[in-house]
Parts: structure tokens; C-alpha cells; sequence
């Protein structure tokens, strides 16, 4: 199950996808460049600012977080 937020399944889907192809072998960086990425590509502009407001309250302060706190995928990293 998706949890809720402003996204649509498949905006949720897409944005996963694209943020686990982008950290999978990278670390994060500590900032939302490839979120605000995404959002460019696939949101209008009018729906963008409510979109990062919302990550934010929900713990998405970096490309990481929305992940984890967002959208509820954790990337495993090989130890």
C-alpha cells in the first residue's frame, strides 16, 4: 500500500523509480537536487511548491529522506 500524499500512484511510482536509479549507487547528497528534478520533468509548476511543502512536513529533506520518509522504500546498501 502507497502511503498518502499529494502524488498520484503513478507520480509515486515514477518518483521512486527515478530517485532508487539515481541513489543506488551514489550517496545522497543532503539536498532534494534530484527530487526537484523529477518534479520539473513530470509536475506542473503549479502543484511543485505544495508538493516540497508537503515532503518536508512528512520528513523529506533530502533525496534520501523522501524515500524512506515519503514514500516508504529503503535502499539496502551492500556492506
Amino acid at each position: 500500500m502507497l502511503p498518502e500524499t499529494l502524488l498520484s500512484k503513478m507520480e509515486q511510482a515514477s518518483l521512486s523509480n527515478h530517485l532508487t536509479q539515481c541513489l543506488c549507487n551514489r550517496e545522497c547528497d543532503d539536498s532534494l537536487r534530484k527530487t526537484k528534478k523529477w518534479l520539473l520533468k513530470c509536475i506542473p509548476v503549479e502543484r511543485r511548491g505544495e508538493i516540497l511543502e508537503d515532503f518536508r512536513k512528512r520528513g523529506g529533506y533530502c533525496d534520501c529522506e523522501v524515500l524512506a520518509n515519503v514514500l516508504g522504500i529503503v535502499i539496502e546498501e551492500d556492506i
